[in-house]
């Protein structure tokens, strides 16, 4: 009886220190990342401080400049352009095109568990930051992929972009009332059709975009 308890106490102790040792290991992995969703992607404040820094297209040309209550996009220092995004400082993170002609910005409506939804944009006539609507396109792709009830919406962070196209991560919700809560899936979008055009399983994100991938999926 003794050893039978003795047993069910290491047991307990064990699983304890699997559940909290993972927790204590993904806050320590959070404090460390470059990104959330997008090893691409810069935070629009430092780590900690929460103080807002520039994040700088490629060329030099564009900023995206954050206060704790505005943020928008600033050409050469000067013109600025008010962006429609919610600021939370602790929770978003922007992704540039390589060409310097469209940006994301990664962000959460609430907590570190979501809602996540990108904001796109590109540079219009005039150097004019364009918005893209996304959830138009993800969200009626995305729904096969939820096995949730009630019905859910997933969280999404753009990967990075690809030419003319953009990676997109879909996250299921983790929440209880989805079966597949935390899977991922990946959606190639392409800016000119405004259509997916392809959809990653999550073993072929996790090997074939792993570069991009940051602690969203760790």
């Amino acid at each position: 009886m003794h050893q039978s308890k003795s047993l069910a106490s290491a047991a307990l102790a064990f699983l304890f220190f699997i559940h909290f040792g993972k927790a204590f290991a993904s806050d320590a992995m959070q404090n460390h990342c470059e990104g959330i969703f997008s090893a691409k992607a810069e935070k629009s404040f430092s780590e900690g401080e929460l103080t807002p820094k520039d994040i700088w297209s490629p060329n030099g040309q564009f900023s995206i400049k954050a206060t704790t209550k505005t943020i928008s996009m600033q050409k050469n220092g000067e013109q600025d352009f008010p962006l429609n995004v919610l600021v939370n400082p602790a929770l978003m993170e922007v992704v540039w095109n390589n060409n310097s002609q469209g940006f994301a910005i990664n962000l959460s409506d609430g907590g570190l568990v979501g809602t996540w939804e990108p904001k796109l944009f590109t540079i219009g006539p005039g150097d004019v930051p364009v918005e893209v609507d996304l959830r138009a396109i993800l969200d009626q792709a995305s729904k096969k992929y939820l096995r949730c009830s009630p019905e859910e919406e997933a969280n999404w962070g753009v990967l990075t972009w690809l030419r003319g196209d953009i990676l997109v991560a879909a996250e299921v919700p983790p929440h209880s009332s989805c079966k597949n809560m935390g899977q991922f899936f990946g959606f190639r979008v392409s800016l000119k059709s405004k259509k997916v055009i392809e959809v990653f399983s999550e073993k072929t994100l996790r090997t074939k975009w792993k570069e991009v991938l940051e602690c969203r999926f760790y």
